[in-house]
């Protein structure tokens, strides 16, 4: 017996009576398609505004209270247009990046895509070591 059931209206399956999942497409010989590469990022800065702060010497700029530090663990172009942030249970920083946002005239531009990343501060040093994209597929992200 084999039944037909489509997940997410992203992919078919078929489900075999042994309970063995089969992915539609492996049937055909076909290999799922990717979404295209993610977009260029673009500055949504004038060039006349200069040009930022290196992230060090920003850090340096803020007033803390006593007893606290300020230090940079991401910086550009690891991360860029960030809206919205939160550290998990692992120490992990999870960063959304809104590309589709910034601009008045991109908000509707479908060509353009939202990121989510990782990062991760594996030897405790206090900068990230790993990055990883969660997805790049995403439209129109708020916080």
């Amino acid at each position: 017996m084999i039944v037909r059931k489509e997940i997410a209206m992203k992919h078919t399956w078929v489900v075999i009576a042994l309970g063995t999942f089969i992915p539609v497409w492996s049937i055909f010989g076909l290999e799922p398609t990717s979404p295209p590469a993610f977009p260029a990022p673009f500055d949504t800065e004038p060039a006349s505004s200069g040009l930022p702060l290196p992230p060090e010497e920003a850090a340096k700029g803020f007033q803390v209270p006593p007893g606290f530090k300020v230090s940079v663990f991401a910086a550009e172009p690891d991360v860029r247009q960030p809206i919205a942030m939160t550290w998990d249970g692992r120490g992990r920083l999870w960063v959304a990046e809104n590309y589709t946002y910034a601009d008045r005239s991109k908000v509707y531009d479908f060509s353009l895509r939202d990121r989510v990343l990782i990062f991760e501060d594996k030897d405790n040093d206090g900068k990230f070591d790993e990055r990883k994209m969660f997805t790049d597929d995403v439209q129109l992200l708020t916080s």
